[in-house]
């Protein structure tokens, strides 16, 4: 059985978008658009309006931004 490296990772919200500069609008919209594209790929539990959280992995994937940067900007905001 292989392993999931989208269920990996700890998940981003949009909160944690806006932590690291996106606006409110974008935050969300990246969410959104992570969703639908996790559902096109086969993880039909993204298709929920009440799920928040995806995986660091298909956010890099959308915005271009590394996902080394994002781990570290996240976690910088947490501490």
């Amino acid at each position: 059985m292989t392993t999931n490296n989208y269920l990996s990772h700890k998940l981003i919200t949009a909160r944690d978008l806006q932590k690291i500069g996106f606006t409110p609008y974008r935050s969300k919209m990246i969410i959104r658009t992570a969703k639908a594209e996790l559902v096109k790929k086969g993880y039909v539990m993204y298709n929920n309006p009440r799920l928040g959280d995806v995986p660091p992995e298909i956010v890099a994937e959308i915005t271009g931004v590394s996902l080394l940067d994002l781990r570290g900007a996240i976690s910088n905001e947490e501490k």
